[in-house]
């Protein structure tokens, strides 16, 4: 396979290496045709809508919402579809049909369609996106080129052709923008495939020497030198890959790149980590493979105790590492990078996230494969030696002192080694590998409990660190003293702003505007660098006074009293440059300030002052539009929201901000505590970490505590993602037994169903659960985002009415709504009733472009026309969501709509996701918890389950036919003792059979016998006979006295030759005794006939009972004709003499069956002689021959019926024949 990877990717090279730029140019213009085509349709449909009527504003063709688009009447904008596109109609009308604007936005192509109706020229304008550009780079606001249009390998545009770049044109062949596109543009591609063409051919001819070198070992069985070849094969391929830094130098991506992790030079990132940790797990495959079949490990068992010893203690420190290893890859992710397992700080799957989790279960697998091996050796290896376990606690103790030394100490993985060691000892988990039963699965979760547990612990104990150095780096950036590059900046934009033509205009005469020079200053000299200030421009007149009226409550004099304060002859708060302060002293509201305070002179004379002040930002969760203006860079870690931090001065409290009170509830003693500035130090439930000098000024920066109960969360979390990948690992070998018709074991069987009984639907129970909450959160938030936005508008009301009605300047209303603003901490937008923008809390969003001065149509359209009172809408600003609030103001008094306030909230991702993880974390510890005693639960459970099985089984296999089978006591009548009775069933069945067997087993003895002993005994008996007869002549004919003497000798010994002769005869009879014939006959009138033979006996009395029935059974009507007439004479034969013989016999139909009963009043059947009288040859008569009963059983059970007898010694015996009617 890699073969065919490398040749497809070679051929793939040779094919492609000769294509140059232009199939990329062929791509960017097919796409610029697709989305020209599109807009062109798009615009149609718009002018289709809107040219019925003449009031455009008041409808919305929504589906041609792909594109913004922007429809102009006069000139004038009465219609627009996207409020974040700032249009401009000046570039618009110099364009053609087709053409290429650039906004603040960014880079567009422009469609225009035109047509006339009544009301004059109407204009569309569609625009497509060519480059998305903002004034500031954050994680929502990125400077990129669409997607759509460009590929990847494109990354600069240009509205202008300039050498070097490559031209695209419309349809029309109008000129429209140009691309720059690196030389050799298909390099990298092409590199890309060389390199995987020659790296793929180099590992398959690694792994073929490699593999025929083990084959070679395993054919000689030297195992054990397989296992370096194989780990020489691994590193080997990692050290060429890193030698070459490869593959991020033939494609760069963001897993191999080192600014995101980097903890040593054989892991320079993190995707070198993951084959790392890869590699490291793929060996230990091996070993757990052909290890235990190596010399070294059959010799080593076999060495002396003190040997056996001396390798015990090895194998017990050496697993000790493998948990180390597995801990400290774990830490490296805190030490060498951003990245978290703390599941308590959000839920995301980036790429990121996904490879950390990847990494922590590879790592989990190869500390299970190498404890594993190690713990197997060393229970080997203390076989014999009495309590060997004894010996892995001496490991842990000289871990412990190893480690220590190397300051390498967790004690918390120790600890937790050594508990799961010891188990797997006690337990011997170590035979439960190989066989793919649930002790094996049992085998792994413990393995995951215990990696889950050092991996909440590393979590636990780097998340705590990790607390101290963001509290450390915000008390830090509290303390900072002057930013050198932005005083240098300031300074810069005071000399701009002096000679500014256009503010020196606006300070004198009718075109004196203090709002003018404000939106000049802020646009043209206060930069991006600036983005986390809150800023205040001020304009005053050379009597100090604000150029917007005398009434405002601050004089430029005011200023400079306040800012150029001396102390010591020395301006307090001046900085390098004249006129320009930096204020952060301790005080009530502390904060960090500049001040530029700038002359306005003209041929040297003062026009006026023009006052900078920046206020440093604190952002807040719900505010949208801090989160866009701040760059990146300046971004502080999203815990320190929640901080509080009091600034002390020589030991005294000036300042404090948050939730903590600090006067009472922090001892100022702690200030010169050495922890509380190195790690921190708890106290009343609050994490404090105290940043500065004592003796100076000092931040004590508070937080909460990190959770105890997030070890709990994040032991779960880890825990879980073990449990599932252990299940899909389950789950993949039960389709391969499956496939290879393989059983499962019924215990096993029963564990995994319940496991699965209680996983599936938990976990459908935990989705529910969240989406209810989140959605419930998302419904609270939008009802307390109303109940604002209602607040809000009530309040501003009456401003805007006042506005409306001359009453108010627009500058006094910006205050206005600055000050509501920052009472209710949020955003504030006031919209014209036609739909522009009026004033803001934050205009610099609306002048940086980031968003159009006009309100979102939908919000327009549902307030406007439809009169909805407010209404909820989201919104996007590059990758920011958020919720925004649309309320109208309305002059009741006249009834008509004065304005629209906008209010856009973040609805923080940050604490939407505390709400999330609060509610998983539950749900997971519930989870963990349940699953652990599901695990104890399933496992006793499939022993208690299976024990009548054990039991069962036990039983068969001792099952005999030659002893007593002795059936199972089971008191419930539940399933198993349904199968316990139908075993005892067959048991009783058995016996019978057993029975019948030896039966028929003596009877077949008997024939045989009989047949042998009637040969022999025929034999000498007839020349005996005639001998005797010869003899008794000859005596008469010689000596008639003798013969007359021994005439009664003789004929005694001829009546005992004839009874011998009979009987040889009924032995002979008996073993040639045919198979009984199988027929339908009535059985009562076989009776009745047989009958009939004996009511001519007057010696006997026969009483009958043999109703009128016809009882028609299946056997030989023959037989059982004879098996009656032998019961009827053994009946008159048991009579003694001087008893008149009194036989009855009675037929009773019962069921479907039929019921015969022979009674006599004989002498009774003896008890010792009762089990002999069916066996062949036993008889208690003189004469009988002892085959008649045994006769008459074999017929009867032939016809599947039974024959028995009951008795009384001295009263008689009645013989009972039971026969199945058909």
């Amino acid at each position: 396979m890699l073969l065919m990877v490398g040749g497809l990717a070679a051929v793939y090279f040779l094919v492609y290496n000769q294509k140059s730029g232009q199939v990329l140019m062929e791509t960017v213009r097919r796409n610029v045709g697709r989305e020209l085509g599109q807009a062109q349709r798009n615009a149609e449909t718009v002018r289709n809508a809107f040219r019925k009527t003449p009031y455009p504003r008041l409808v919305h063709a929504r589906e041609a919402d792909q594109y913004p688009y922007f429809i102009y009447r006069k000139g004038q904008l009465v219609y627009w579809s996207d409020y974040r596109v700032t249009p401009d109609y000046e570039q618009f009308s110099t364009l053609g049909r087709l053409g290429t604007v650039q906004l603040k936005s960014g880079v567009f192509l422009t469609l225009r369609l035109t047509y006339s109706e009544s009301g004059g020229r109407v204009e569309i304008f569609t625009l497509i996106p060519l480059l998305h550009k903002y004034g500031v780079e954050n994680d929502y606001l990125k400077t990129r080129l669409d997607g759509r249009v460009f590929p990847d390998e494109i990354s600069e545009l240009s509205t202008s052709p300039s050498p070097g770049t490559w031209p695209v044109y419309g349809p029309d062949r109008t000129y429209l923008f140009s691309v720059q596109i690196p030389a050799k543009p298909d390099a990298q591609r092409n590199l890309f495939f060389v390199g995987l063409a020659a790296g793929t051919l180099l590992v398959a001819g690694f792994w073929f020497v490699m593999n025929n070198r083990l084959r070679t070992l395993s054919q000689r069985v030297r195992y054990g030198w397989g296992l370096p070849v194989v780990a020489l094969y691994f590193a080997g391929i990692r050290f060429l890959m890193l030698h070459f830094n490869l593959p991020n130098a033939i494609a760069e991506t963001a897993l191999f790149n080192s600014k995101y992790y980097a903890s040593s030079e054989a892991n320079p990132s993190l995707g070198d980590l993951f084959l790392n940790v890869t590699a490291v797990l793929g060996w230990l495959v091996f070993v757990l493979k052909f290890f235990f079949r190596s010399h070294f490990y059959q010799r080593s068992i076999g060495l002396p105790v003190p040997a056996r010893i001396g390798l015990m203690l090895a194998a017990a420190v050496a697993s000790y590492w493998a948990l180390y290893l597995h801990f400290y890859v774990l830490a490296s992710f805190y030490k060498h990078s951003q990245l978290s397992l703390d599941i308590t700080r959000g839920i995301g799957f980036s790429l990121f996230s996904v490879t950390t989790l990847l990494i922590f279960v590879l790592t989990s697998f190869s500390y299970f494969a190498a404890t594993h091996v190690l713990l197997r050796y060393f229970a080997r290896l203390s076989e014999g030696i009495r309590a060997g376990w004894v010996w892995f606690a001496v490991g842990a103790v000289v871990f412990a002192g190893f480690s220590y030394g190397l300051a390498l100490f967790f004690p918390e993985a120790i600890g937790l080694h050594l508990l799961y060691g010891l188990g797997v000892l006690l337990f011997g988990f170590t035979r439960y590998l190989y066989k793919f039963r649930y002790a094996m699965a049992t085998y792994f979760f413990v393995a995951a409990l215990i990696c889950a547990a050092a991996g909440a612990s590393a979590v636990y104990s780097y998340e705590k660190h990790k607390l101290v150095v963001n509290k450390q780096s915000f008390g830090n950036q509290m303390l900072a003293e002057n930013d050198v590059l932005g005083e240098f900046l300031l300074h810069e934009a005071g000399l701009n702003i002096q000679r500014d033509n256009f503010i020196l205009s606006r300070f004198t005469g009718p075109l004196a505007s203090e709002t003018a020079i404000a939106d000049k200053v802020e646009q043209a000299y206060i930069g991006s660098y600036f983005s986390r200030y809150d800023v205040e421009v001020h304009a005053f007149d050379p009597a100090g006074n604000h150029l917007r009226g005398d009434d405002q409550p601050h004089s430029f004099f005011d200023f400079e009293k306040t800012y150029r304060k001396q102390r010591d002859g020395k301006e307090i708060y001046r900085t390098a440059y004249e006129d320009l302060y930096f204020i952060n002293e301790t005080r009530r509201d502390f904060i960090k300030q500049y001040v530029s305070l700038v002359d306005v002179m003209k041929d040297g004379e003062l026009l006026g002052y023009v006052v900078i002040d920046l206020k440093q930002r604190r952002v807040v969760p719900t505010n949208v539009y801090p989160e866009l203006l701040i760059n990146k860079r300046f971004m502080q870690a999203p815990e320190s929201r929640d901080y509080s931090y009091a600034v002390y001065q020589d030991g005294k409290i000036g300042y404090t901000e948050g939730s903590y009170n600090y006067r009472k509830n922090f001892p100022a003693r702690l200030l010169g505590e050495t922890a509380a500035a190195r790690d921190g130090l708890n106290f009343n439930d609050f994490h404090h970490v105290v940043v500065g000098e004592a003796g100076g000024k000092q931040i004590v920066v508070s937080g909460r505590r990190y959770p105890v109960k997030n070890l709990l969360s994040n032991f779960s979390f880890l825990f879980v993602v073990l449990v599932m990948a252990i299940s899909l690992g389950i789950f993949v070998r039960t389709l391969w037994y499956w496939a290879s018709r393989e059983t499962l074991s019924f215990s096993a069987r029963i564990q995994l169903y319940l496991n699965a009984a209680f996983f599936l639907p938990m976990l459908a129970v935990s989705i529910a659960t969240l989406s209810i909450v989140r959605s419930a959160y998302r419904e609270d938030l939008n009802r307390s985002f109303l109940e604002q936005a209602e607040t809000v508008s009530n309040n501003l009301g009456g401003y805007v009415n006042q506005y409306r009605r001359g009453f108010l300047s627009k500058e006094e209303l910006i205050d206005a709504v600055k000050r509501i603003a920052q009472y209710t901490r949020s955003d504030v937008n006031v919209f014209e009733r036609s739909g522009q923008l009026l004033v803001s809390s934050q205009m610099e969003i609306y002048e940086r472009g980031i968003l159009s001065r006009n309100i979102n149509m939908d919000a327009y359209l549902a307030i406007a026309r439809d009169y909805d009172h407010r209404v909820l809408l989201p919104e996007t600003v590059g990758a920011l969501r958020y919720n925004a609030v649309y309320e109208g103001i309305y002059d009741y008094s006249a009834n008509r709509l004065m304005g629209i306030v906008s209010i856009p909230f973040f609805a923080s991702k940050a604490e939407l996701d505390a709400q999330v993880v609060e509610v998983l974390s539950t749900i997971l510890n519930i989870f963990t918890a349940i699953f652990i005693a599901m695990l104890v639960l399933s496992h006793f459970a499939s022993r208690i389950l299976t024990v009548p099985l054990r039991l069962i089984t036990q039983n068969i296999r001792k099952t005999s036919l030659n002893a007593y089978n002795e059936p199972i006591r089971w008191d419930s009548k539940d399933e198993i003792g349904m199968m316990v009775g139908e075993y005892n069933k067959m048991l009783l069945n058995l016996e019978a059979s057993k029975q019948a067997l030896a039966r028929s087993e003596k009877e077949a003895a008997w024939r045989e016998m009989a047949q042998q002993v009637a040969h022999e005994i025929k034999n000498p008996l007839t020349p005996m006979k005639l001998t005797l007869q010869h003899l008794q002549r000859a005596m008469r004919l010689e000596s008639p006295e003798v013969a007359r003497r021994t005439e009664r000798s003789f004929g005694t010994l001829l009546d005992q030759v004839d009874t011998l002769s009979d009987i040889a005869t009924a032995f002979s009879a008996y073993a040639k005794m045919p198979v009984p014939k199988d027929e339908h006959f009535d059985v009562a009138e076989v009776l009745r006939k047989t009958l009939e033979l004996y009511r001519s006996h007057d010696e006997v009395s026969l009483r009958t009972s043999i109703p009128d029935l016809h009882c028609e059974v299946r056997g030989d009507a023959q037989l059982m004709g004879r098996i009656f007439t032998n019961l009827l004479l053994n009946g008159i034969q048991s009579v003694p003499h001087g008893r008149r013989p009194e036989i009855e016999v009675s037929l009773q139909r019962i069921d479907r069956e039929v019921l015969i009963a022979v009674a006599d009043n004989g002498c009774g059947i003896a008890e010792n002689v009762q089990p002999k009288v069916f066996l062949p040859n036993f008889s208690t008569k003189y004469a009988g021959s002892g085959i008649g009963l045994a006769v008459a059983r074999h017929g009867i059970e032939h016809a599947g019926g039974s024959i028995w007898f009951e008795t009384k010694v001295g009263e008689g015996t009645t013989f009972f024949v039971r026969l199945p009617l058909i």
